[in-house]
């Protein structure tokens, strides 16, 4: 009986506990703007708080609530990244001693510049090896493979207009600036990033031990900028009927006769 009486009291603590504690509401109240009503603009009355008092940082070309996530998620796994590396007990051959190891291998930049391109010169001596066009493809096929940009990327996706299956996405890409209207635009801030690309790539291949770096790195612009002519706007990517052109293999290989596309997807 006074087990029973026990839980009975029990019970009730815990249920006059729950009802005390109000839920904790998602909204960020401190975000609205209630001088606006939301019958008028109501992105504004539920944003408009925090449009006024954000300031997006100097690094950066927009600001939101996904950039707070990202940079929140970036640091966690920094945070986790960091403690594998440091900690004291690392038993051999597990998930904490390799995310270690390979970081702080990273950090050894003493390391790094002892051993120079070393480690590229295999995926080196295969770009310098190609003869022909199928040596190419092949070799485009190849950087899918180690993550290597190609002049359009490759990956598979639910399809667009029938979700129940899964088909192959190709898209325009090989650009190293954001996109075509850097390589077109005539504006100062647009040849100023033109200029400091050329001098970015002029020193990564002056460390990577190249001759005529300076000629080789306005070669290599002026190839972007080709690819960059046949690119589409961003206005134009987002037309999702624009974007969804379907072609089976044989029709990919009639319509670029000097692209095998069979070639490309068998080493891809």
């Amino acid at each position: 009986m006074k087990s029973y009486v026990v839980f009975l009291a029990v019970a009730l603590l815990l249920t006059v506990s729950g009802c005390s504690q109000s839920p904790e509401s998602g909204i960020e109240k401190a975000n609205l703007d209630t001088s606006v009503r939301p019958q008028d603009n109501l992105y504004r009355f539920v944003n408009g708080t925090w449009l006024d008092n954000t300031v997006i940082p100097a690094d950066k070309s927009n600001y939101g609530a996904f950039s707070e996530l990202f940079e929140q998620s970036e640091l966690n796994l920094r945070t986790i990244i960091e403690e594998s590396a440091y900690a004291e007990e690392k038993p051999e051959g597990s998930e904490l001693q390799q995310v270690g190891d390979f970081y702080l291998s990273f950090m050894d930049s003493v390391r790094v510049e002892e051993i120079g391109i070393e480690p590229l010169q295999e995926e080196l001596d295969r770009i310098k090896s190609g003869s022909s066009k199928e040596d190419l493809v092949r070799l485009m096929g190849y950087f899918v493979q180690i993550g290597v940009q190609n002049p359009f990327y490759y990956y598979i996706n639910q399809d667009q207009k029938q979700s129940d299956q899964y088909i192959g996405y190709i898209g325009q890409s090989g650009l190293g600036l954001p996109d075509r209207d850097y390589y077109f635009k005539d504006d100062q801030k647009f040849q100023d990033f033109r200029n400091k690309y050329v001098r970015y790539m002029k020193d990564l291949l002056v460390l990577a031990g190249e001759d005529q770096a300076d000629h080789k790195a306005l070669r290599m612009l002026q190839l972007e900028t080709d690819l960059a002519r046949g690119h589409w706007t961003r206005v134009e990517n987002r037309d999702r009927d624009k974007t969804y052109n379907k072609y089976s293999i044989n029709e990919l290989e009639e319509l670029t006769p000097g692209f095998s596309w069979k070639i490309y997807l068998a080493e891809a």
